[in-house]
């Protein structure tokens, strides 16, 4: 079995994992227009893996996805949700103290 460019196994799975996480792109995009302050995605899988994913969409989009408290075994919600402006500066700041390759 190889893997998809998200590092996913390629199987059965994949396309409900691929498809969560256009669900969760989609929603940091809402997020970071400015349309919606937050976003509530509920009933993922309960993937780490889709969950770094879309923390990094998130970075890069401005936003935090935030995991809420499980509630049912083996299923996953997240908040989506803008960032306040002192928190993306101190980002900022601190991006620009490490250079563009960490410590």
């Amino acid at each position: 079995m190889g893997m998809t460019t998200h590092g996913y196994k390629e199987g059965p799975a994949t396309r409900e994992l691929e498809t969560e996480e256009r669900l969760l792109e989609e929603a940091i995009a809402l997020v970071a227009s400015g349309r919606s302050r937050r976003v509530v995605v509920a009933g993922l899988p309960d993937s780490v893996l889709l969950l770094e994913v879309a923390g990094r969409s998130a970075d890069r989009a401005g936003v935090r996805v935030r995991p809420l408290p499980e509630i049912r075994h083996g299923i996953l919600d997240v908040a989506i949700e803008a960032v306040p402006p002192s928190v993306t500066i101190a980002r900022a700041l601190d991006h620009a103290q490490r250079g563009p390759n960490g410590p």
